[in-house]
């Protein structure tokens, strides 16, 4: 009986030993191995949440050029695999939103074209934009922020910035600035915010300096090292001073050069938001073609006006006043789409600008007795004054 009883209680204390060396291995494996195993997952999916930020740069740069709206889903967080016996945390979640990062400015820096020169005519071209930034909340892993800076560069911000794609700001003689709106926050998982045209970049302008250094001041979250490197990469980019203190970095540009400067603008906000960025207001009124002629009398001829914003681009629903300022002839609205069979008309007349910034009217020249005469006609954009506002066209006519 004795041998029985030490034997029961023998079995009794291996099972309780044997249930605390589970529990102690156990407990080892929740507290070292499962946080091990979703530090690695959280690591994983933060090297896919740089890749939807740099898709998102691109789906802005995209919207800024086509026009079309787009949203890319970006992934802001992490689920862990389902384990039967452990306990996982809750998933992790990041925030994705734009934060002011200040103006881009253009400096001592002139249009070629005449027109567009009244507007862009050396004076510092100022246009503020946003910064974006996706910070993580994860459990295990502590990294720093993915950014995408005003020059289109995107980067990883920690103990230092380091840039992950390179700047879409400058390529040779070309210059293309998007600019971004919207004041954007969501957070969780996943997120996917919509990109909205505000100013589409469907115009490009070519400037020159002045008699000053042209100079562009960019904000940046970059170093001095990431822009010596961008610069040593771009022949007509002289020199790239950072302040640390203000987040800028003040690029110098050659200035025997000739560039092709697109500017646009976007805005980020939630899919479910109902607001919408206001488009800017027209800043200057050109023209494709300031001398339509010759034509004969009698021949209608097509006067072309096109009101733009501060980003060079068409502004819709502007009102612009055609006048005969000088020789023998009216003006009038055109039939439709077409001035070929306009006839009569005064001497002033309103057109509305469409969609992409263009109004037309119909110079109508009567006939007369002058073999030849020269027409003058201004477009003025309603109820404004200055040569910005101004485009003229001369058209000779001569006798049937």
């Amino acid at each position: 009986m004795a041998e029985q009883g030490d034997r029961g209680v023998s079995t009794l204390v291996g099972a309780i030993l044997l249930f605390g060396i589970i529990l102690v291995v156990y407990a080892s494996w929740q507290a070292a191995v499962v946080p091990a195993e979703n530090k690695q997952v959280e690591f994983d999916a933060f090297q896919g949440a740089g890749e939807d930020v740099t898709e998102l740069r691109n789906a802005m740069q995209r919207t800024a050029v086509t026009g079309v709206q787009t949203s890319t889903v970006v992934q802001t967080g992490t689920s862990y695999p389902s384990r039967a016996l452990f306990v996982n945390p809750p998933p992790a979640s990041g925030t994705l939103a734009t934060e002011p990062a200040g103006d881009v400015t253009l400096s001592n820096v002139e249009a070629t074209d005449g027109d567009v020169r009244d507007y862009w005519n050396g004076d510092d071209r100022s246009f503020d934009t946003q910064r974006l930034v996706f910070r993580t909340d994860y459990n295990e892993l502590r990294t720093g922020s993915l950014g995408v800076d005003p020059s289109g560069a995107t980067y990883l911000a920690a103990d230092a910035t380091v840039m992950r794609d390179a700047q879409t700001l400058v390529s040779g003689n070309r210059i293309t600035l998007v600019t971004v709106a919207g004041d954007y926050r969501d957070g969780g998982v996943t997120v996917a915010p919509a990109v909205e045209p505000v100013s589409v970049g469907t115009e490009t302008i070519s400037v020159r300096n002045t008699s000053g250094d042209f100079t562009m001041t960019v904000p940046t979250r970059l170093g001095q090292d990431a822009w010596n490197e961008i610069a040593d990469g771009q022949a007509n980019i002289t020199d790239a001073t950072v302040d640390e203190d203000d987040e800028t970095v003040t690029l110098a540009f050659e200035g025997d050069e000739t560039y092709q400067l697109r500017l646009a603008r976007v805005a980020l906000r939630e899919p479910a938001d109902p607001s919408v960025e206001s488009p800017p207001g027209a800043r200057y009124l050109t023209s494709p073609n300031r001398e339509p002629g010759p034509t004969v009398e009698g021949n209608p001829v097509p006067l072309t006006a096109v009101a733009r914003d501060k980003f060079n681009n068409g502004v819709s629903d502007v009102d612009v006043e055609f006048t005969v300022e000088s020789g023998n002839a009216n003006v009038v609205n055109p039939d439709g789409n077409s001035c070929t069979a306009a006839t009569g008309g005064s001497t002033t007349v309103t057109a509305a600008t469409d969609g992409s910034g263009e109004t037309v009217a119909c110079l109508v020249p009567p006939n007369n007795a002058n073999n030849k005469r020269s027409v003058t006609v201004d477009a003025t954009i309603a109820g404004r004054s200055g040569d910005a506002n101004r485009t003229s066209f001369n058209v000779t006519v001569f006798k049937k």
